[in-house]
Formats: structure tokens, C-alpha cells, sequence
């Protein structure tokens, strides 16, 4: 995490160096508009501990994070340099799974969710092209939590769905290359409450928090001129 957010950090010093160069293009890129973003992200469930390590008393494993995407579609309304607007999107991220592998008695636990958002945006347009954002809003978040349990733990297999509305922020750096087309690189949060560690699990509950997710993407939008 902490290479993701120095990567946003480098990539808005970057736009801002350039925000005194020469105009090269001259993009109103107001109205309405889809893209879509992919990179890397998911939920925030917590790693293994030494204590959920023996509890299968055998060989482990976990997959935390991987590929996620978002399309999306909003509008913006233009003063002068200033763009504001709403946005909607729907965002896709992977499953996180842990296995417990003791020779016939193998136990996982998996969470998979998704997320659909609105979000208010906020975008300072260089004359250069390149611009800075942020956004913020809430997500309708989907999360579900299947326990194979053949571990002999006090909690026994179940499989419960969760959902939250969670609170959004997100912001990041682009450049638009003309009226139509532009790019960007977007860093986002959804504030939730993560699950316990299994080890440390006395209830259900314990385990089917509905998770903060973290993403970052490169985004492709278009918009109509």
C-alpha cells in the first residue's frame, strides 16, 4: 500500500510541474461522460497470524487483493478552470481466500463483495491538459463470507451476506488529450470495519464485517463534446 500511495503522491507532483508549461490543448470536457478504470485493489481482510497459521495443523495459504476494476458514468458543469459534477460507478474487485490444507480436512474461508457508488467530483483543469481531482460520496457495498470449517474451531461452517452503505473518498491525477478523450490515475477508499483474524473470532459476527476496500486505477473517459 504505502508503493501505491507513493505512486499517487509522485504522479500529482508531475501534473503540478506541469501546470505552468505552454497551453497544449484546449479542453472544455464539460457535460456528460463514461470510462472505465482497472488496477489493483480489494478488501481489506486481515493477514494470517501465527495463531490462524495452527489452527489447521497443516500447510496454509491466503490471496489477499488482486485485479479490480470500475466502470462508470457522471456529468460535469464547467466554471472556468473549475469542473463539478456527480459520477456513478460500479466497482469490481476479487475474492479474498485462506486454506487450511490438513490432508482430507481441508477448511477455507472466503469473501467476495462489490460495490456500487455515487460520488460527488470535484476537477481543476491546467490549461495544459493535465488536471487534479477528488471525490467523495457513499457506496451500496455487497459482501459475502463462506466458512468451510474442518477444523474442529468453535465456529462451525456458514456461509452470511452483508450489506453497508460505506463512505467513499477518492482522488488522483489526469490529462485530458482533447475535448473527447482523456486518462487518469485514481487512488480510492471505502471506510468499513474489518473482520476479525479467525484465531481471534468468538462469534460470527467477528468475521462478516463488511471490510474497507482499497483501489488504484488507471482510468480511460470520454466525453461528449
Amino acid at each position: 500500500m504505502k508503493k501505491i500511495v507513493t505512486a499517487a503522491v509522485l504522479l500529482s507532483a508531475a501534473s503540478l510541474s506541469f501546470a505552468a508549461a505552454p497551453s497544449l490543448v484546449s479542453a472544455n470536457n464539460s457535460g456528460a461522460y463514461f470510462g472505465i478504470g482497472a488496477g489493483f485493489g480489494g478488501m481489506n481482510t486481515p493477514k494470517l497470524s501465527s495463531a490462524d497459521k495452527a489452527l489447521g495443523n497443516g500447510s496454509y495459504s491466503e490471496h489477499l487483493r488482486g485485479f479490480a476494476a470500475r466502470p462508470y458514468a457522471g456529468y460535469l458543469w464547467a466554471n472556468n478552470n473549475w469542473r463539478y459534477g456527480v459520477e456513478a460507478g460500479y466497482l469490481y474487485y476479487p475474492e479474498n481466500k485462506y486454506t487450511w490444507d490438513a490432508g482430507t480436512n481441508k477448511s477455507t474461508l472466503k469473501y467476495n463483495g462489490y460495490a456500487i457508488d455515487l460520488l460527488g467530483v470535484g476537477k481543476y483543469v491546467f490549461d495544459n491538459g493535465f488536471n487534479v481531482f477528488a471525490k467523495a460520496g457513499a457506496a451500496y457495498t455487497y459482501q459475502k463470507t463462506k466458512f468451510t470449517n474442518n477444523m474442529g474451531t468453535a465456529l462451525g461452517s456458514f456461509s452470511k451476506s452483508e450489506t453497508k452503505v460505506l463512505p467513499e473518498l477518492a482522488g488522483g491525477v489526469g490529462y485530458d488529450f482533447n475535448q473527447n478523450f482523456g486518462m487518469d490515475v485514481t487512488l480510492a477508499h471505502l471506510f468499513g470495519n474489518n473482520p476479525k483474524n479467525l484465531s481471534k473470532a468468538t462469534q460470527k459476527s467477528d468475521l462478516t464485517r463488511v471490510a474497507d476496500v482499497n483501489t488504484i486505477m488507471l482510468g480511460f473517459t470520454y466525453h461528449f463534446a
